[in-house]
């Protein structure tokens, strides 16, 4: 069957037409591409339906059963100059950037997508993989509803400070983050401070709703130099006698509230 909707095709078959109701044991309807509005574009979507079952009257209440899957190759969203976004295939063995579910008799839902890119004019660019939605009517407190392999994002107003989190789980009362690290450049306090390559590091962030934040977090730079008017200035540097290449490294215990610093080499000068 071929519609007026940009040569949408429906192909149903298996039709069971019962006195209490009808059944379908397979169901398609593909479009090449959609455009709407010219922000939206789709490519290849298309809506799968197996095993639809409706079952109504005897005085027994009205069923409805079966699973919906969608799948789409690749989607482009743009909102003026403001938002553009991208969704694309990954590596991996199909040829869809979303692929999803939805059983109609549980309510759940279940979404994939392989790649996610999404830029903000002046404010940052962003990439993510892997990235799941899962949401089940009625299910657990702490339902996972989101799960993300690794996001990585560039914050532009920020000496393009580069993000990056892996293993990210959002569920319906808190997240949780494996691991990961904010890097930036070089910090300019004025002409009093200076920081060399700061870094951070973060693991086993996790959060539950009424209960405390957990997780450690690792700081770290290469150099830290401070100007102490025109006759003082205090250096600090790594030293070759440990492992890392920190001169300043730091660590915070969000569970134990410890705090840990240590300045590798400093050095005074008076000028």
């Amino acid at each position: 069957v071929v519609l007026p909707l940009n040569n949408a095709t429906v192909d149903l078959s298996g039709i069971t037409i019962r006195k209490n109701g009808f059944s379908i044991a397979n169901g398609s309807f593909t479009l090449t591409s959609v455009n709407l509005g010219g922000f939206l574009a789709v490519e290849s979507p298309a809506l799968t339906l197996t095993d639809f079952n409706l079952t109504y009257g005897g005085g027994a209440p009205t069923t409805v059963t079966g699973t919906i899957g969608l799948t789409m190759a690749s989607g482009t969203l743009t909102i003026g100059s403001f938002l553009s976004a991208s969704i694309t295939d990954g590596n991996d063995a199909d040829a869809h950037a979303i692929v999803g579910t939805f059983d109609i008799a549980t309510k759940s839902v279940t979404l994939a997508a392989d790649k996610l890119s999404f830029s903000i004019p002046d404010v940052l660019t962003a990439t993510g993989a892997g990235v799941t939605i899962t949401y089940v009517q009625g299910g657990a407190a702490d339902q996972t509803l989101l799960t993300a392999d690794n996001l990585t994002a560039t914050l532009i107003p920020l000496n393009n400070a580069t993000l990056t989190i892996n293993g990210l789980v959002v569920r319906k009362n808190g997240f949780s983050i494996a691991n990961g690290s904010a890097t930036m450049g070089d910090i300019q306090l004025a002409s009093l401070l200076t920081i060399t390559a700061p870094r951070l590091e973060f693991e086993a962030i996790d959060y539950t709703i009424g209960c405390a934040l957990s997780g450690k977090l690792t700081l770290g730079a290469t150099s830290v130099s401070a100007a102490l008017g025109d006759a003082l200035t205090l250096n600090f540097t790594d030293s070759p006698l440990d492992e890392d290449t920190f001169a300043l490294s730091g660590g915070y215990d969000l569970a134990t509230k410890i705090f840990t610093l240590t300045l590798d080499k400093a050095e005074l000068n008076v000028l």
